[in-house]
């Protein structure tokens, strides 16, 4: 399969420029700066994109046979300064030029063919080019960036001082697709329907004859992850479905009917309600709430594996960027091969897979619900009379939501229970950025006031209000 290699200098913009190729439908995969041109010339690449944060200092560990490889590049802030200054140009420290701003780009050049000439762009650096290299000639400019992209065409190399991945770049994706289709030869050959048979190739290869044991929370990952193995062995899984009594309303009769009475998977419940409640007396921090539930999870999921005999692993549902959910370093003892069939992908191709692998649409956009369920929406400590109030306000919002088919495309939406005397829930809907940064998504106010009603309708004396906050590093109360 064609793939693009990111090479990545450190910092925030490497995983979100490796989506992007991926939404291309190309395979991309990032590695550290420090490989050397004989590792990249044996993987085949059919291109590289050099990217890290924009003012951090060159690099002493550099292969720089990797120029002579003759290979598409594409170098991005810091990656393009690299670039250039590598090649014989010259950079220069300059007036902080930060965040969208004009950019009028020439349409003469291959990377921004098609391109409207006057556009936006986001850009944040504090060194600029100042001189390119012998053979490179500028094809675009800011007012306070003179070259803010550069090409050699002959060699195929190309470097822009601007982030075409962030969404602030308009027609940002058309210069990844120009860079992976006009120039590198790319083809649309990372698709659902590939990556399934490449995960079903991986699986069949790493489990075997193995029986094989599967954590399912309900959530995306965990059901695309037991859909997946399924698919490639069929009865000798059994997924263990553990019972913390912090679930959203009807959550665990939904699980059981969807993948055991209409997939036909094995499916055992565990029923641990009394574990994860004594485990939270008096606990009100919510980031020990997530530790504990995170930890009590892991650790009965664990002594059920146990209980299984005959040569058997266990299949995790891990996925970037995020990583595993379930709790897994605190038990380096675990005794069972652990296997991660999603390690390698991101959400939203999760969430592509699970519509290939058989689960309903609806089902496979549901929004992300963490490890520790509803336990950090209760504002301080967690009972069971609180948890049932939150999970009917929390059904009917979301209820609502959906009944009301908003476009609020990835939007997290959700209650939470205040610590007050008469019950108070705060209802929030937040979009996220490109940095995982969390801002107040807006909903009609006739909406909030249905929403209300019914709250105030089904829970006598309570109080329901309106998060509109933006709190760029985290989407829930604490």
């Amino acid at each position: 399969m064609e793939k693009i290699l990111i090479l990545n200098f450190g910092g925030k913009y490497s995983r979100i420029v490796a989506r992007r190729v991926r939404e291309c439908s190309v395979f991309s995969e990032i590695m550290p700066y420090t490989i050397s041109a004989e590792e990249i010339n044996a993987e085949e690449y059919k291109g590289i994109i050099l990217v890290g944060d924009d003012d951090r200092d060159m690099p002493e560990s550099f292969d720089g046979e990797i120029f002579r490889l003759s290979l598409p590049m594409l170098g991005i802030g810091f990656g393009a300064r690299f670039i250039t200054d590598a090649l014989g140009g010259k950079s220069a420290p300059a007036a902080r030029e930060s965040g969208k701003v004009a950019l009028v780009v020439d349409n003469t050049c291959s990377l921004f063919e098609d391109l409207i000439s006057k556009t936006e762009c986001y850009i944040n650096h504090e060194r600029t080019i100042t001189r390119v290299p012998t053979g490179f000639r500028i094809t675009a400019k800011t007012e306070k960036t003179p070259v803010a992209a550069a090409e050699n065409a002959a060699r195929k190399l190309y470097a822009v001082a601007f982030h075409p991945e962030l969404s602030e770049t308009a027609q940002g994706i058309e210069v990844f697709k120009n860079f992976l289709y006009r120039i590198c030869g790319c083809h649309t050959e990372w698709t659902p329907a590939a990556i399934v048979r490449k995960k079903t190739a991986e699986l069949e290869e790493l489990l075997g004859d193995r029986k094989v044991l599967l954590p399912l929370s309900g959530g995306v990952a965990s059901a695309t992850a037991a859909m997946l193995t399924h698919k490639v062995i069929g009865d000798r899984l059994t997924c263990i479905i553990i019972d913390n009594g912090l679930m959203r309303k009807d959550e665990l009769a939904g699980i059981k009917a969807m993948f055991g009475d209409t997939h036909g998977l094995n499916i055992k419940t565990v029923s641990a309600e009394p574990r994860f409640f004594g485990k939270l007396i008096g606990i009100t921090e919510p980031a020990a709430k997530r530790k504990i539930a995170s930890e009590e999870l892991a650790r009965v999921f664990f002594e059920e594996a146990k209980k299984e005999t005959g040569d058997h692993c266990v299949v995790l549902a891990d996925f970037l960027p995020d990583g595993d959910k379930l709790s897994i370093p605190a038990f380096p003892s675990a005794e069972e091969e652990l296997v991660f069939p999603l390690r390698d992908l991101f959400f939203d191709e999760v969430r592509a897979i699970a519509g290939e692998l058989g689960l309903p649409e609806a089902f496979a956009a549901r929004q992300h619900f963490p490890i520790e369920g509803l336990a950090a929406k209760v504002i301080g400590e967690v009972t069971e009379q609180k948890l049932s109030l939150l999970r009917e306000a929390d059904a009917i919002f979301r209820e609502e939501i959906i009944n009301a088919r908003i476009p609020i495309g990835g939007a997290l939406f959700f209650a939470s229970l205040l610590d007050t005397k008469e019950p108070t829930f705060a209802l929030r809907a937040v979009k996220s950025n490109d940095f995982g940064e969390h801002f107040s998504a807006r909903l009609p106010y006739e909406l909030l006031e249905r929403v209300s009603g019914r709250i105030k309708a089904s829970i006598p004396n309570s109080h329901v209000v309106f998060d509109i906050t933006d709190s760029p590093e985290r989407a829930e109360w604490e």
